[in-house]
């Protein structure tokens, strides 16, 4: 008898523990340390990375989404029909799309940068990896169409999370004719495991955790499959991750890029970490996306 009682607590006590690093992990992952517009733009300066933006001309492009949230944000004006959605990565904010923005910007388009729900000049809010952010994204679609006119040649841009955030706002069908996914994921699941193993748990804590953002955030973390979304896409991607990836595996871009049925390219930058190939190789980085553009519009995809 004594004996089952100390079995009995040994497995209360590890069940105990386990429920204590589940709620930590998914508090964790919705409540981060955010940085503010000013540690980003004076970090993106510093690296040359803000370009002509202080001389562009812009306006503020606040967009209230599907459930009353505000999204701060800016719109860069050009003088053609093309128009280009941006969104940064996790924990950053619109600042981070400066140094995409200038290639964009400079090829004619319309350039709109926003906070990503959470993060910014937003309101505080669970950050949910793209599941309702995706929805947020969906708004800031309908209000770019609603504001500059249904025949605007419309594309997406993003980075880390933003390229989670946009693959899931594909299974909305947008009205969107390109995507550029920058270090994405297709199963969060993957990623997640990756970075609690980095930070000295067990992998298998992740299933758990997920059963906790459900119950505190209305999602699953560990179902949360971007890929899903590209089954039967066939708007256009091209895919670009860095190869020494620590963040995001590389094959997070290859599962997705053998997923989707539209046109697709997928690209590797040699030596670049997570969210590091543009900084790493530039030119390359410009070429690449200049010439997935190009290649739609022989496709006779570009209006």
């Amino acid at each position: 008898m004594i004996a089952l009682k100390i079995i009995f607590i040994i497995v209360a006590l590890v069940i105990i523990v386990i429920a204590l690093m589940a709620v930590k992990v998914a508090y964790n992952v919705a409540h981060p340390r955010t940085f503010t517009l000013d540690e980003i733009y004076t970090w993106e300066k510093q690296k040359d990375q803000i370009f002509d933006y202080e001389s562009l001309e812009k306006e503020e492009f606040d967009v209230i989404s599907y459930d009353g949230y505000r999204l701060n944000g800016y719109c860069f004006k050009n003088t053609s029909n093309k128009f280009i959605i941006f969104t940064h990565g996790y924990t950053s904010n619109r600042f981070q799309s400066l140094k995409y923005l200038d290639i964009f910007y400079k090829l004619g388009y319309n350039c709109i940068i926003y906070d990503d729900r959470g993060h910014g000049l937003n309101k505080k809010s669970p950050i949910t990896m793209g599941y309702w952010e995706s929805k947020d994204l969906i708004k800031v679609v309908q209000e770019t169409y609603n504001r500059f006119g249904d025949d605007i040649y419309l594309g997406l841009h993003g980075e880390s999370m933003g390229s989670g955030i946009q693959i899931n706002a594909l299974k909305h069908l947008p009205n969107i004719k390109f995507v550029v996914n920058d270090c994405g994921y297709g199963v969060f699941k993957d990623v997640l495991k990756d970075q609690i193993k980095h930070a000295h748990l067990p992998r298998f804590i992740a299933y758990p955790a997920g059963i906790v953002s459900k119950i505190l955030y209305g999602y699953n973390m560990c179902k949360l499959k971007p890929v899903d979304s590209l089954w039967k896409n066939t708007v256009p991607i091209c895919f670009i991750h860095g190869d020494s990836d620590k963040f995001t595996n590389k094959i997070q871009s290859k599962i997705m890029y053998d997923a989707t049925k539209g046109y697709k390219e997928l690209h590797y930058f040699k030596d670049a970490d997570h969210a590091m190939s543009f900084e790493m190789c530039q030119n390359e980085y410009r070429n690449v996306v200049q010439s997935f553009l190009v290649k739609i519009q022989e496709k006779g995809d570009l209006i």
